[in-house]
């Protein structure tokens, strides 16, 4: 009896599992009518995490032109997600502003995210935008700081020690 229940709970461990990869997977694939369908069923699903502790929104942040993007904000998704720390806790804006990924900054600009956000190593988007050198990603980033008011926005140009790298700080 207790064999039976034990094995039963781990099968439904396993169910878990897999739907949490299938959404993550999906977003992942920029499998937008599957996303829809396996988030129409459990909506809660839409902030579930990987083993290095990224969501649906940061498998989207990494795909070029995500369409899946747009409709994981839609419906929720926390857009400042950071990922975990085997992940740097980069949030989205951090990986598609590191990866070039132009339409999906923009998607996560108009949605709210944060440009000022660091990651564990202290560097913001465009610090990441600028030494990928993607730099619409970096004009974009820049619009965005100056559009929230340039008289209280400065740019300052620093140096991480911790990560050997220099970046910009968003004052």
């Amino acid at each position: 009896m207790l064999l039976r229940r034990k094995i039963h709970e781990l099968r439904l461990v396993d169910l878990a599992i897999n739907r949490n990869l299938s959404v993550l997977k999906a977003a992942l694939w920029d499998n937008v009518e599957l996303l829809e369908d396996l988030l129409q069923e459990e909506t809660h699903l839409i902030d579930c995490l990987d083993s290095w502790g990224r969501a649906p929104i940061h498998a989207a942040a990494i795909t070029a032109d995500s369409r899946c993007l747009p409709m994981l904000i839609n419906a929720g998704a926390n857009v400042d997600a950071t990922c975990g720390p085997r992940g740097d806790s980069k949030t989205a804006l951090h990986l598609s502003a590191e990866h070039g990924h132009v339409s999906n900054v923009r998607v996560l600009l108009d949605a709210g995210a944060s440009f000022v956000a660091k990651d564990k190593n202290g560097l913001t988007a465009l610090d990441l935008a600028e030494r990928s050198g993607h730099d619409t990603c970096v004009g974009l980033l820049k619009e965005a700081a100056g559009e929230c008011g340039a008289e209280n926005v400065i740019l300052v140009k620093g140096f991480n020690e911790q990560a050997n790298d220099t970046f910009m700080d968003i004052i």
